[in-house]
């Protein structure tokens, strides 16, 4: 019988589940095929692992003292060490995650990985299934609310919520996280919530018969809704609404909350002011962006205009996380960037964190040049025309040397909430530190 390392074996599991490269301690799977960057400092090569996860899809892996190793597709997770003492024990164990939800899984290596094993070594786990779901067409006529999450986007399954959504006649809110699984100007987009008090009511979740909930995470909304809720896995949206007749005169009308917000952010698309309005800004970090790229913000008033005010027309194109992490920003620009997407991060406020600053080090040691705009009142100006320019000229750092690495200094009215405040209540918490 043929036999390979575990070290081998180990690679190619990771692989299978997303992971791209390791970060941290090396644990030697290099020469399986499988990248490592060297980082010493732990707590960035768990923030590196986690925005690699989160913005490049499946997982990012580091490792850590003692053969532990973290694997991650949520900002800021962490999860018990669960200890592994055999080959089948390892193989089984990560053939039984589930990379379409964002979740941290820590696993304490207690083994040899250079021992052989046999090469048809079975894996027996797999992640758990659910059995299939259908609504049934009697609902039809009922007043319908659909949240969309992440997981629609990590499970690839905007074409079939597409389809779902046009046999229910339903136009879809999504999560910032899920920003893009319909365009902008779509008659089947009804808008971001989980941004401010008043989502729920203005979105119409609160008058809903029935809501549903596809892919969401357990992070991305401030309170899930109550009542009638259905929980759809991603997975099965190509075939939940067998059955169901598309209405011939297209969806129904959108929720009072696209109308509410495009009031007051059109407008303010179109302002020449300096300081920059906030959706002005967002709406240059989203038209400069050329094809495949992804805007990184961090949890913070400008993650929450970016939330609020991106224009999107494809999904995975902005990454907002809802965990307050400094550094997150230019983590996932660097590993979008080292995953070949030109990326742009962007944060609140003027002076770069200790692990903002490592992950720009850690960058300019690669070659791969990395920009993060930091969007504050007091920045220097930039006319509207000058700053649409300089974030083209962000997006085109990837993997360029020769470009080096910055913080752009931009400023940006973050802190003008009056009249959206006034429309649709307080930002969440994790937008203001409260």
């Amino acid at each position: 019988m043929t036999e390979r390392t575990l070290r081998a074996a180990l690679a190619g599991a990771l692989a299978a589940l997303g992971v791209r490269r390791t970060v941290g301690l090396d644990l030697g799977l290099t020469g399986e095929g499988l990248p490592h960057i060297d980082v010493e400092d732990p707590d960035l090569a768990v923030l590196l692992a986690d925005a690699d996860g989160t913005v490049n899809g499946g997982l990012g892996a580091a490792v850590l003292a003692g053969q532990l190793l973290h694997l991650s597709s949520l900002p800021g997770g962490t999860a018990y060490p669960d200890t592994v003492g055999s080959a089948e024990e390892l193989l089984d164990t990560l053939a039984a995650i589930d990379p379409m939800m964002p979740a941290t899984t820590a696993l304490h290596l207690d083994l040899d990985l250079g021992q052989d094993v046999p090469s048809d070594l079975s894996v027996t786990g797999e992640p758990e299934r659910q059995m299939a779901f259908q609504l049934s067409p009697s609902m039809q006529g009922a007043r319908l609310a659909v949240v969309a999450g992440v997981g629609v986007v990590r499970a690839d399954a905007t074409f079939a919520l597409a389809g779902f959504a046009e046999r229910l006649g339903v136009p879809v809110l999504n999560t910032p996280m899920a920003k893009g699984v319909f365009r902008w100007n779509s008659p089947y987009h009804a808008g971001t919530c989980g941004l401010q008090a008043r989502d729920p009511e203005l979105g119409g979740l609160n008058s809903a018969q029935v809501v549903i909930l596809t892919g969401v995470g357990e992070d991305e909304l401030p309170s899930r809704p109550t009542g009638n809720v259905v929980e759809l896995d991603p997975r099965q949206l190509s075939l939940a609404a067998e059955g169901w007749t598309a209405p011939d005169g297209g969806p129904a009308a959108r929720p009072p909350l696209y109308d509410a917000l495009a009031a007051i952010i059109g407008p303010a698309y179109e302002s020449e002011g300096s300081p920059l309005s906030a959706p002005r800004a967002a709406l240059h970090l989203s038209g400069a962006a050329p094809d495949h790229a992804v805007a990184v913000a961090e949890a913070d008033l400008v993650g929450f205009w970016v939330g609020r005010a991106f224009p999107t027309a494809t999904a995975g194109s902005v990454v907002i996380p809802t965990t307050p992490l400094p550094g997150f920003a230019a983590a996932g620009a660097l590993m979008a960037r080292l995953a070949g997407r030109p990326a742009v991060g962007v944060r609140a406020g003027s002076a770069s964190g200790e692990l903002e600053a490592a992950t720009l080090a850690l960058a300019e040691r690669l070659g791969v040049g990395v920009a993060v705009q930091a969007w504050s009142p007091d920045a220097p100006r930039l006319s509207a025309d000058d700053h649409a320019r300089a974030t083209e000229e962000d997006y085109r750092r990837v993997g360029a040397a020769t470009t080096g690495s910055a913080v752009r200094q931009v400023a940006v009215a973050v802190d003008d909430l009056d009249a959206i405040v006034e429309v649709a209540g307080a930002p969440v918490a994790w937008a203001t530190g409260t």
